[in-house]
């Protein structure tokens, strides 16, 4: 018997970006779908977005984009400009407490264990050093077979699944430990019209990590930041949806 886990990362408020994903998850038969992490913050569709995950039992991982709306006297980091701020604000008034009960559920790390695979699931390394009680450490972009174990200090494992880096797609094994370390990448902010998640396959033999790459309607979600007067929508659009 084949196990099928499908894993998302980062849908950051892509209502359609995600739409598109779960037909293709339940095309493909998943008996499990985790999101590790950022469901909300930069898109359009914040509620809308919980709203869907929340009812179809995907299993939810602590983010910090979750954190910021939880935590109402988060302090932003030096730097953080303005929009960025009133953006924020702007998800926290958009969600209001409705989901405050839920979010605050969801786990920093899960763990699952399937025929003998013992296996992870986080959005990015902690930082025990954070001014925040929870505070992810900065994004490593040089992570390769030798830094990487060292980095998430993580024992025990044989996946471990992360989010968090937006772009890059990285699948690698940590040279010290042998755990694979897999990022499917943001679901909700490529530059191009595509949706990326990731589908891992067990079965009593092994396993086998799919990566698969979903086409939807990119305008629907450049076109509500402007319906909706999302706070830094230029800016988005720009950065996180290659719109100029």
């Amino acid at each position: 018997m084949i196990y099928k886990i499908a894993v998302m990362s980062d849908v950051h408020a892509n209502l359609p970006a995600l739409t598109r994903v779960l037909e293709d998850i339940k095309k493909e038969k998943c008996d499990r779908v985790y999101h590790i992490g950022d469901a909300i913050g930069i898109g359009a569709f914040p509620k809308e977005t919980l709203d869907v995950m929340l009812k179809e039992n995907i299993i939810m991982i602590m983010g910090n984009h979750e954190y910021y709306y939880l935590t109402k006297g988060f302090q932003f980091p030096k730097g953080t400009t303005k929009g960025e701020v009133d953006h924020h604000k702007w998800v926290r008034k958009e969600l209001g407490i409705k989901y405050q009960e839920a979010v605050s559920k969801f786990p920093v790390l899960e763990n699952d264990k399937l025929v003998g695979l013992n296996l992870g699931f986080i959005h990015y390394v902690v930082d025990p050093e954070g001014k925040e009680p929870l505070s992810f450490k900065d994004v490593k972009e040089d992570l390769t077979e030798t830094n990487i174990d060292a980095f998430f200090q993580l024992e025990g494992y044989d996946i471990i699944f992360f989010g968090h880096q937006h772009h890059p797609l990285l699948e690698c094994r940590g040279k010290e430990t042998g755990t694979r370390y897999v990022n499917p990448s943001a679901l909700g902010c490529q530059r191009g019209s595509f949706a990326n998640y990731s589908i891992l396959e067990i079965n009593e033999t092994g396993f086998n990590i799919r990566h698969k790459e979903v086409t939807y309607e990119k305008d629907k979600a450049v076109k509500a930041l402007d319906l909706r007067k999302v706070p830094a929508k230029e800016y988005i659009k720009k950065i996180f949806y290659g719109r100029t």
